[in-house]
């Protein structure tokens, strides 16, 4: 399958959770007020059959070593950092839930892991909930490309193929499109027209986009004219389909600044209206272009990578 640059849960028996904590490695590497290392035994990630004792406290762990009933062998550790790359712990009042989410209009390849942190152990709590949030404000999680095609998450992945949460279809697709084993950030991973993402507004639009059977690692400098970015900070955004009379007919796709999470100062000299209109919360993406601003729309029936990656969005959100 191309790679261009650019289910029904069953039943499963609970188990009584078993937590320990690991021996520290060093107080160094612990870090101050860090609890160490987790190991437990949960039951199910089929949020729908969760038990109390499927309760789990990773408040100020540097990592999880969870274990499953039908294995005496331990998940690869999982951090909170969603790469691996710190040993940064999880937050304080981390309590709650592991388990498998999937939006009621997911893309055929879009899923993750997830960590609910509720009120209490009772997993009647678990809609009074929230996601446990990554320090760039999205959910926490691990997505399906991961689970699938990383050595580390097999255990996970053959867990999810055993409640029948995930599809021997969708592991196969997610290993061959993502052979290439680059690391994946699920924050910038997306599957539809509708997801929100993070972005710099001080540097290219750089994104991961999965189709059915392809992926496409996306580069466009939408924040820029003329080599020059005049604006600073950074903010929340989502690509969505053209509404505008201008082009109907036409498969146009704009992108919204849904939230500003900084400033946004002008980093160049001189008047910054000559480039990219500055970006503002609610508004689309705009350019100037004879002095007056144009929203920036892309026509993705044209030929390109690009178009290919946002054509790919676009179907992903008609299938679902």
């Amino acid at each position: 399958m191309p790679h261009h640059k650019v289910g029904l849960g069953a039943s499963v028996t609970p188990v009584r959770v078993q937590c320990l904590t690991a021996r520290r490695e060093s107080s160094d590497a612990a870090g101050s007020g860090d609890r160490g290392i987790l190991s437990c035994t949960i039951s199910t990630l089929n949020l729908t059959l969760l038990t109390s004792h499927d309760y789990v406290d990773l408040s100020l762990r540097r990592f999880i070593r969870p274990r499953f009933p039908t294995s005496k062998s331990n998940v690869h550790p999982i951090h909170y950092d969603p790469l691996g790359y710190t040993q940064s712990p999880f937050p304080e009042k981390c309590l709650g839930f592991f388990y498998y989410h999937r939006d009621p209009h997911a893309a055929p390849l879009e899923g993750s892991l997830r960590f609910r942190i509720t009120p209490s152990k009772a997993p009647s709590s678990f809609g009074d909930g929230k996601d446990l949030l990554s320090p760039s404000g999205f959910p926490w999680q691990l997505i399906l490309p991961q689970l699938a095609s990383l050595n580390q998450y097999t255990r996970i992945h053959d867990q999810l193929l055993e409640e029948r949460l995930i599809t021997p279809d969708q592991v196969s697709r997610c290993r061959e499109i993502f052979v290439e084993k680059r690391p994946i950030v699920p924050a910038l991973t997306i599957f539809r027209l509708a997801q929100e993402f993070p972005v710099s507004l001080s540097a290219n639009l750089k994104l991961t986009v999965v189709g059915p059977d392809a992926l496409y690692r996306l580069e466009y400098p939408i924040f820029s004219k003329k080599n020059c970015i005049p604006w600073g900070g950074s903010a929340v955004v989502r690509f969505e389909p053209s509404i505008s009379p201008e082009y109907t007919g036409r498969r146009i796709v704009h992108l919204r600044i849904v939230k500003l999470l900084t400033p946004v100062p002008s980093v160049v000299d001189g008047n910054p209206r000559r480039f990219v209109v500055k970006p503002e919360e609610g508004e689309l993406v705009a350019h100037f272009r004879d002095g007056e601003p144009h929203v920036w729309a892309y026509n993705i029936d044209d030929t390109g990578k690009v178009a290919a990656a946002l054509r790919t969005l676009w179907d992903n959100q008609q299938l679902s």
